[in-house]
């Protein structure tokens, strides 16, 4: 199970730590939960607002807060993949990041360089202006 939010969540860490429970911070923005005795899957808490942007571009990707650097590596991600699965697995990404900052993505439109790049992806991905303006609009 994961939890992705854009701030660290220090009660519920609290919680979790004065519960018995082990966390682990591999990296800033990483947190694992480790659950003692039978439980089901494992949990993790992902803080968005912690992450390097270079090394966790795609999971930065599903913030409500990027900014124009975060779309470009984002962009320039995407525009490197050259497996159907993997182009897929990106344009799910592509669409949950449009939907969440529709804002900043609208700001987009006046970047030429940026609006191209995105414009190229959509293609790329089979999606029209049309649907592009729709995740925007929506």
């Amino acid at each position: 199970m994961s939890i992705i939010r854009e701030t660290n969540p220090a009660e519920l860490l609290r919680y979790f730590r004065e519960h018995g429970y082990s966390i682990s911070n591999p990296c800033n923005g990483i947190y694992y939960i480790y659950i003692k005795g039978d439980f089901l899957f494992p949990a993790q808490i992902v803080v968005t607002g912690e992450l390097d942007r270079k090394s966790h571009t795609w999971l930065k990707a599903l913030s409500k807060k990027l900014d124009r650097e975060d779309i470009q590596n984002l962009l320039d991600k995407i525009t490197q993949i050259t497996e159907k699965n993997d182009r897929e697995m990106a344009s799910a990404v592509l669409e949950v990041s449009i939907g969440a900052n529709r804002q900043m993505m609208e700001g987009l439109m006046g970047d030429d360089s940026m609006f191209e790049t995105l414009m190229e992806i959509m293609e790329q991905y089979q999606l029209t202006e049309e649907e592009a303006a729709g995740y925007l609009h929506s």
